[in-house]
């Protein structure tokens, strides 16, 4: 049975107007603005594997850390949060490779490597959109992908100056 009175409330309307309304006026990046001389807070924080879309688990961590963002920005910390996402290892290729519908022996490594390039460059925009929708604040613009050459780059420095500091020895 219907009703003849007009639905004045639309969740998924007043969801799409408020992230749009906070992307557009750049809420997150005036936070960070505002509090520039603030006390400097740094987080580490998990990252998930771009291999599927977002689950209960995603939800609720990233809920966790929105919550904490949130009460050290509004407390005049300067907290950014660059989202990240773990582009490397088996659940991506495992996941990569159903997608194609072929097995790890069926592809070259170069082919491998496009393929899970591919997929994760499409789940990392998928989750980003679903991490939005939840309101979750941050530099969505600006992701850390560990996929990328600039974030390998430094990986191999870091890599480096463990093996000229003695750490690592290599042998042949």
């Amino acid at each position: 049975p219907g009703t003849t009175f007009q639905r004045l409330f639309s969740q998924r309307s007043r969801e799409a107007d408020s992230v749009d309304l906070w992307q557009k006026e750049k809420v997150f990046l005036r936070l960070l603005e505002r509090n520039q001389e603030g006390p400097i807070i740094k987080t580490f924080a998990g990252c998930p594997t771009p291999n599927g879309d977002i689950h209960l688990g995603h939800a609720l961590n990233g809920a966790i850390k929105d919550i904490i963002l949130r009460f050290r920005l509004m407390s005049g910390h300067y907290m950014d949060f660059r989202p990240t996402w773990d582009c490397h290892g088996l659940p991506l290729e495992k996941k990569a490779l159903e997608a194609i519908g072929k097995g790890r022996k069926d592809v070259s490594a170069a082919e491998l490597e496009n393929v899970c390039r591919a997929f994760a460059t499409e789940f990392v925009a998928r989750q980003r959109s679903s991490f939005q929708r939840l309101g979750f604040l941050g530099r969505w613009e600006e992701p850390v992908l560990t996929m990328d050459p600039p974030y390998q780059a430094h990986i191999l420095r870091g890599f480096s100056d463990l093996i000229r500091r003695g750490y690592i020895e290599l042998r042949k």
